[in-house]
Formats: C-alpha cells, sequence, structure tokens
C-alpha cells in the first residue's frame, strides 16, 4: 500500500509538471498563456458537482485563481510524503 500511494505521488507530481511544461509550449507557440484552473476539473465533471460549486461564488473564485498544475504539483508531494512515512512505519 505504501509503494502504491508513493507512485501515486510521483504520478500526480510528474503530471503536475508535464501540465506546466504543456502550458508553456502552448504559450510560446501561440503567445497566449490559456491557464487550467480547479474550476477546469469541476467544469468536466458530475451535473451536481457543478451545482454545488456555483452555488458558492466564493469557493468557485478560490477553484478559479488556483492553477491545476499547481494543485497536482502539491498533492503528488503530499502523496511521496505520506507514501515514504507508511513505508518507513512499516518497513520493520
Amino acid at each position: 500500500m505504501d509503494k502504491l500511494i508513493f507512485y501515486l505521488g510521483a504520478a500526480t507530481f510528474g503530471g503536475g509538471v508535464f501540465l506546466f511544461l504543456y502550458e508553456g509550449i502552448m504559450y510560446i507557440m501561440n503567445d497566449e498563456w490559456y491557464q487550467r484552473t480547479l474550476i477546469f476539473l469541476v467544469d468536466h465533471g458530475p451535473e451536481s458537482l457543478i451545482a454545488q460549486v456555483e452555488a458558492s461564488p466564493g469557493l468557485a473564485n478560490a477553484l478559479d485563481s488556483c492553477p491545476l498544475f499547481l494543485a497536482l504539483i502539491l498533492l503528488g508531494m503530499l502523496l511521496l510524503f505520506v507514501g515514504s512515512r507508511l513505508g518507513t512505519r512499516y518497513s520493520g
């Protein structure tokens, strides 16, 4: 279980870095920065989640101001930390 969480964290961290690189390459190609935010995930999720977020304008503004690549990198770092702590705790 600890290795699964660790590798999931590495994949999430890598996904955040590659998303940042992708956005940078698209900026170089098109000379326009299109930043994906957390609201991008909500918009492509279930309708019930969209309705709950739209009911709270503060939450919608917070999700719209947080870059997706940064959230992925932070989540990946958290999962890497938890996975490494679980690995050292149960290694015997």
